[in-house]
């Protein structure tokens, strides 16, 4: 898909099944290529290695407690959870460090951290970009990997989108390795991916681009759970008109309502489910079909099943029948046709 036809399908694109984070997918990937914003010349492919302002450092093995005091210390999901890859500051542990630790393994606005062990491949060399923005400072847990580039060259915020495109997400997952049921990524290996680098002023303007498209994801991913949120109360409301409707005449009004929206109802798995606990419940209750006065009543069918028991049981192919105790009225959860039995 190109660009300019990706702009102008993005609502259509966003409504298919996954659609939104399969818009995500498309930007990156046509950001990576020079296809959103043009390289305007060479963009040489180069291994992350070569990009670093000082070495990459995995955080503090400590482990930390869920509650202060102590210094913030990043979970692992904080580098891993935001759909724009901005590290979520506010997802923190706490840890009593002294000072030279804090030095070390302090982030400063602009680092990167990939995970390098996760359950989850998705996860795993998964970039996300620290901004700083809240108040003191925030360390890292051993599970990711700090990564400070040299900003003379790459851009943190471009470098964050390129490794986590799906031409570079290929590449990083088929360096992984599984241990233990867990899957697992050095930063060796990290650094070797190339990737690649436009000059810096490119750099920023694909990221200036991308954010604005991301943005755009943001606003359709909003508007789908708001309708999700309003066809569920819908659904709710329009299913319970119909389970207690009074009568007949009332229950094929409603589901008359039901039918004249059911595409707009039922266009999810969890929706349908829902419906079919619906016409159970009507099923259970001599709802979903017409009774007929002259059919025998369930008292006579009742009783011809204990003088089976008793006859069985006569002839010794069976225990003594148990009497069921009556149930009693406070016990009924609801009415039933007449003719029918508890």
């Amino acid at each position: 898909m190109s660009p300019e036809m990706l702009l102008r399908e993005f609502d259509a694109v966003a409504e298919a099944p996954d659609g939104v984070q399969r818009l995500r997918d498309l930007i990156l990937q046509l950001a990576v290529r020079g296809k959103l914003v043009p390289f305007g010349g060479a963009a040489p492919s180069m291994p992350l290695k070569q990009l670093l302002d000082t070495d990459t450092l995995n955080g503090i093995s400590t482990k930390p407690n869920n509650d202060p005091p102590g210094v913030p210390v990043l979970r692992i999901s904080a580098g891993t959870s935001r759909t724009d890859a901005v590290v979520d500051e506010g997802d923190v542990r706490y840890l009593e460090v002294d000072d030279d630790t804090i030095q070390k393994f302090r982030l400063e606005p602009g680092d990167l951290l990939a995970c390098r062990f996760n359950g989850n491949l998705q996860y795993v060399g998964k970039f996300s970009l620290y901004l700083g923005y809240s108040e003191g400072p925030r360390l890292y847990p051993d599970k990711l990997i700090r990564f400070r580039m040299d900003r003379g060259r790459v851009d943190p915020a471009y470098v964050r989108y390129a490794m986590n495109s799906a031409d570079l997400r290929h590449e990083v997952e088929a360096l992984c390795a599984t241990t233990a049921g867990n899957i697992g990524l050095s930063a060796t290996k990290l650094k070797a991916v190339p990737i690649p680098v436009p000059v810096l002023d490119v750099q920023r303007r694909i990221v200036e681009k991308v954010d604005q498209l991301m943005a755009l994801c943001d606003e359709l991913e909003e508007r789908q759970r708001r309708r999700v949120r309003k066809r569920d109360r819908l659904n709710r409301s329009a299913l319970h008109h119909l389970t207690t409707a009074a009568d007949d005449g009332e229950l094929t009004h409603q589901w008359a309502r039901i039918r004249e929206n059911f595409g707009l109802l039922y266009d999810a798995p969890e929706t349908v489910t829902e419906l079919r606990q619906a016409v159970l419940q009507l099923a259970v209750r001599g709802k979903l079909v017409p009774q007929d006065p002259s059919d025998e009543p369930a008292s006579v069918l009742l009783e011809r099943i204990e003088a089976e028991k008793r006859r069985l049981h006569a002839e010794g192919k069976i225990g003594k029948p148990k009497k069921l105790p009556a149930i009693a009225l406070g016990e009924v959860p609801f009415g039933v046709p007449e003719g029918w039995e508890w």
